[in-house]
């Protein structure tokens, strides 16, 4: 009896000491393996973006080159710079100050968004004289709403916030007026490309449908 005694408890012992070294070093296995996961998922991330960024910042180069190689009139707008120039061919007819997108992006629900000024080569597809801003689903995202449910496209246009003039691009975005002239110079807008209202509508007058557009 003292023997099986002696064994039962030396077992116990055992047993307990496993147990412990396999909740001891079990979690530290699995810190380990959730501390790497995270550290590889980062790494990711950041290769993500610096590729989205070498990428951004080559098709900013090719489209600054076709401008160069145009020889009808056409608009080239520098991000770098925030300037607009108004060219014929090599000459540069007019530059002016711009305002461009801020960059700034975010997620809401299962959106996501980024704020800055596309880069490439379009083309001028429709002028308008006062134009009517149609407010996106991002103008409630921004500030963590959600877009009221009784919104329709009558209550979604919003009037005087675009200058006088606009130049459309596409896909949302437009050269225009503002009624925030301070944010002139600056990265400010939501992709779009702002104009003081002298400028713009020099530029408005100076470029058909059909223009060419190359942002870089």
């Amino acid at each position: 009896m003292k023997s099986i005694s002696l064994y039962s408890r030396i077992g116990t012992f055992l047993l307990a000491t496993a147990l412990l070294f396999i909740t001891v070093f079990g979690i530290g296995v699995i810190a380990v393996q959730t501390k790497a996961i995270w550290f590889l998922s980062n790494r990711m991330n950041e290769t993500s973006n610096q590729l989205m960024l070498m990428h951004r910042k080559f098709d900013q180069v090719k489209t600054e080159l076709e401008s160069r190689k145009d020889t009808d009139r056409h608009l080239a707008v520098s991000i770098k710079e925030n300037k607009l120039y108004l060219m014929e061919g090599d000459d540069i007819l007019r530059i002016a100050p711009v305002a461009t997108g801020s960059g700034r992006k975010f997620k809401f629900l299962n959106h996501e968004y980024d704020f800055s000024t596309p880069v490439g080569t379009y083309s001028v597809l429709r002028k308008e004289t006062d134009p009517v801003w149609i407010a996106p689903d991002w103008n409630w995202h921004e500030k963590g709403e959600t877009v009221p449910l009784d919104l329709t496209l009558e209550k979604r246009k919003v009037r005087g916030v675009m200058g006088k003039y606009a130049l459309r691009l596409g896909n949302g975005y437009a050269i225009h007026g503002t009624n925030q002239l301070w944010s002139i110079g600056r990265y400010t807008s939501h992709g779009c490309i702002r104009v003081g209202d002298k400028d713009l509508k020099i530029i408005f007058n100076a470029v058909d449908t059909g223009s060419k557009v190359y942002i870089y």
